[in-house]
């Protein structure tokens, strides 16, 4: 039986990667430009400011004035941090040179968090006024970057200012957010109009994983209409899933079977890039890297369930523009200013690299071992 494609209301399919590709490549305009000429961006910030007077953006539902600095779950008041922001080149291929955004705070307390020092303490970063980070963007836009991608944290908690700062932006560039996609659906109407491409986390398969390791409720009801509003809007979409270690029956495989059956079109990328952080450092059962058994277990369960599975080559890539600092280039090590070495990717010829740099990391040699 062949599936169907839902339309978005511009004839786009929604649930492909045709609309972000067609806004990447110049050949449409990105939402929020569309929205922002029509007023209707001026009219969504007005809602989303009044929202912050009592906090309903996720299903926590705090109902905290933000606005007057109370502070519900996410740890934020009406201010933004950005914790980095700059150009990489992501886990999909057609992102290109993407000029990522990482606020601080977050709806969830994943146990495996790797930006868990700027979750846990969420206003850790700069602060940055919607018209400083317009700048960035227009900056970084001139610079080659392809789209602003909005990370975390979570980009939901930063709704308001992440709304002006698209007023303010002079260089649009397609938008990605980048998100758990843990929303109200007030949020997701707010993001209508103004998104071209979802990237969203289906985490957890069960609310009680989702309670244990998201420090969250009503998790899958919420984050699954996230994603069929996402899907209908006319945006591009694409679900993720981290393989956890033993998490391929509770989790991997009723988030694989969720999406076949309700977004059957939509790309899933399985991902098993899995290690581990924060609470689950000296877990026993999440305290290390996927085993190669579980890798083609997971793999395994996409072919059975018939999940369409997020393939690189089923996708043009973009051409890298050539630009000075190397913008456009794949980057996948930075050199903090403090003398910190990060990875943004910890590929398998890196791995003696970061050896090298920490003997002691166990993360290193756990992934060293399994490679």
């Amino acid at each position: 039986m062949t599936n169907s494609k839902p339309e978005g209301d511009d004839g786009i399919f929604a649930n492909g990667l045709d609309h972000y590709l067609a806004v990447r490549d110049g050949r449409r305009a990105p939402r929020f430009v569309e929205s922002r000429l029509a007023g209707l961006l001026d009219r969504k910030i007005q809602m989303a400011d009044r929202m912050l007077d009592a906090c309903d953006l996720c299903p926590h539902h705090c109902l905290v004035n933000r606005n007057a600095g109370e502070r519900g779950f996410c740890g934020v008041t009406d201010r933004t941090a950005v914790h980095w922001e700059g150009v990489l080149h992501g886990e999909e291929i057609e992102l290109g040179a993407s000029h990522e955004v990482f606020f601080s705070g977050c709806t969830m307390r994943c146990a495996f968090c790797f930006a868990h020092a700027h979750i846990t303490r969420p206003m850790s970063g700069l602060p940055m006024a919607p018209e400083e980070l317009a700048n960035c963007v227009d900056k970084r836009r001139a610079q080659g970057a392809s789209n602003v991608n909005l990370v975390g944290g979570e980009p939901i908690v930063h709704l308001a200012n992440i709304l002006k700062m698209l007023r303010d932006v002079t260089r649009p560039s397609p938008v990605v957010w980048n998100s758990n996609l843990y929303a109200t659906e007030d949020t997701m109407a707010l993001l209508e109009g103004v998104v071209d491409l979802y990237l969203g986390d289906i985490h957890f398969g069960n609310e009680e994983c989702a309670a244990k390791l998201g420090r969250i409720p009503d998790y899958l009801p919420s984050v699954h209409a996230a994603f069929q509003t996402a899907a209908r809007s006319g945006a591009s979409v694409i679900i993720r899933h981290l393989v956890m270690p033993g998490h391929l029956e509770c989790c991997a495989r009723p988030a694989m079977e969720w999406a076949a059956r309700e977004l059957p079109d939509t790309p899933f990328h399985l991902m098993f890039q899995y290690l581990p952080e924060f609470r689950t450092l000296g877990d026993p059962v999440m305290g290390r890297a996927l085993s190669l058994p579980e890798i083609a277990r997971a793999e395994e369960l996409a072919r059975e369930i018939g999940v369409r599975r997020y393939q690189e080559a089923e996708f043009a890539s973009p051409p890298m523009p050539e630009t000075e600092g190397g913008v456009g280039e794949t980057v996948d090590i930075l050199i903090h200013e403090d003398g910190r070495v990060s990875f943004t990717r910890l590929t398998g010829d890196l791995l003696p690299v970061a050896a090298a740099l920490n003997a002691g990391d166990e993360r290193v040699s756990m992934r060293m071992g399994r490679s």
